[in-house]
């Protein structure tokens, strides 16, 4: 089995981008390919803040992507962006359910798309109880920060892997050490990630 490791920023259009060709490759290779989502905040914020004119810039060029225009995405302009933390700790909520990255897309979804609050508690229940979660359960969770020290655990290896930019992958045969894996740094297309993993299978 192949292993795929996924930091992201759910305000990251690329991380957004990335999710989606997982979903299709996870579609393609089913049992012999894991992926785990792994929480990475790259402006951390307590509050809402106004979009830079760099981000805004990403948002554009993201866009133009051939797989943002197969999926007819918006790429809405966010008037403001939001504290993700509780975004990031009920995706490992949805990884007990094995939902991890459809809880991810669905979150791009809502924030992209929708422009909606992805740092209001209420607002993330209803995205997990719409891909089939326990909304109830998670907000339970959340409240009382079950998963926290997860997110700030996968900030750290983050770091620790020398990372500088999202999304950022590590890519390697399950059973062998972590350490095998080869770092994938930047968005990369369906045909460059399938590439990668057919080589190793």
């Amino acid at each position: 089995m192949i292993e795929l490791q996924i930091w992201g920023d759910f305000e990251c259009p690329f991380s957004y981008l990335q999710t989606i060709v997982l979903m299709k490759l996870k579609e393609k290779y089913r049992d012999k390919l894991l992926i785990i989502w792994k929480s990475v905040e790259m402006n951390t914020r307590e509050h809402f803040t106004t979009p830079s004119k760099e981000y805004l810039k990403n948002l554009e060029i993201a866009s133009e992507e051939l797989i943002a225009k197969e999926n007819h995405l918006n790429f809405l302009k966010p008037k403001t962006l939001p504290n993700i933390r509780l975004a990031q700790e009920s995706i490992y909520y949805a990884d007990t359910q094995q939902l991890s990255l459809e809880m991810a897309n669905a979150i791009f979804n809502a924030f992209f798309n929708y422009r909606i609050d992805i740092s209001d508690q209420d607002e993330i229940t209803e995205i997990a109880k719409s891909i089939g979660l326990d909304s109830k359960e998670l907000n339970e969770i959340l409240d009382d920060a079950i998963f926290t020290k997860q997110v700030l655990l996968d900030e750290k290896e983050f770091k620790i892997l020398g990372f500088q930019a999202i999304p950022a992958m590590t890519i390697g045969e399950r059973n062998f050490s972590p350490r095998s894996f080869m770092p994938v740094v930047g968005y990369k297309t369906y045909i460059e990630l399938d590439q990668i993993i057919s080589k190793i299978c």
